[in-house]
């Protein structure tokens, strides 16, 4: 995108030229832009623009030139806000050249990328407006191959644009939606983790409630007398313990029958009379 350097000189009476002239002054400016010292050339043009009206001068034609200076520096923002002044021009070829710079200076604003947090109809309007400029630039000069081949470009720009924010638009709802899906999990999981809770809680007062049952029972129960000890069993004797019991059971039956031979073997008398 080639700039159009518009290199008029301003017409003056040669008597009132002076060192601070604007038509002194746009001269300055152009060396400077010519060698290749823009930032140089800013100030000189500028100035010439601020008196040309009162010396009955266009002042389109250095501010046309500044313009193109800031385009050279980089600065796009300002390049076009100096092509549009120089718009006001009644000269429809200054016109022209100046539709034609500014659509560039927006093109480049338009491809220059921004962050994110900015407004994201920057870059729209930038080649939507570039457009437009390249469009009066072809109503005023139909076969300018050069505002063509920008116009074209720039529709190209501006697909590619609005294919870049329908990407970050999805992004930003995808993102969006995760987040929200992630809200919601962490709701679903704090759910479940009160309902564990509860089932817990529910558990522990079961369990007390059962335990607190137990001892009611238990008090309720009568108490058990202690159980008379039984004898060793038999069979826990030594054998010879065994044949000593056996033999001490044996004698106390012998006795016994002893005693019991003695009593019944005594007669009673009778006295009566058969």
């Amino acid at each position: 995108m080639n700039l159009r350097l518009l290199a008029l000189v301003l017409v003056a009476p040669a008597a009132t030229i002076a060192a601070d002239s604007p038509h002194t002054l746009f001269r300055d400016g152009m060396v400077a832009y010519k060698k290749g010292d823009f930032a140089q050339s800013l100030a000189p043009l500028e100035q010439a623009a601020s008196g040309a009206v009162t010396n009955r001068l266009d002042p389109a034609v250095p501010l046309y030139n500044a313009a193109n200076a800031l385009m050279q520096l980089g600065r796009h923002d300002e390049a076009s806000n100096r092509y549009q002044e120089a718009l006001r021009s009644p000269d429809l070829a200054l016109q022209g050249r100046a539709y034609y710079n500014r659509g560039n200076a927006l093109y480049r604003m338009a491809e220059t990328p921004v962050p994110q947090d900015k407004t994201a109809g920057l870059t729209s309007a930038a080649i939507e407006e570039a457009l437009r400029m390249y469009e009066r630039a072809l109503f005023l000069d139909p076969g300018d191959e050069d505002t063509k081949v920008n116009y074209e470009l720039a529709l190209q720009l501006k697909k590619q644009i609005e294919e870049q924010q329908q990407q970050q638009q999805n992004q930003q709802q995808q993102r969006e939606q995760e987040k929200q899906e992630n809200k919601e999990q962490e709701k679903e999981q704090e759910k479940e983790k009160e309902k564990e809770k509860e089932k817990e809680k529910e558990k522990e007062q079961e369990q007390k409630q059962e335990q607190q049952n137990q001892d009611h029972e238990q008090q309720q129960q009568p108490q058990e007398q202690p159980s008379k000890q039984e004898p060793t069993p038999a069979e826990q004797m030594t054998p010879e313990e065994a044949r000593m019991l056996l033999d001490r059971m044996k004698q106390e039956e012998q006795a016994y029958r002893d005693q019991l031979r003695v009593i019944m073997g005594q007669s009673v008398p009778v006295d009566k009379d058969w």
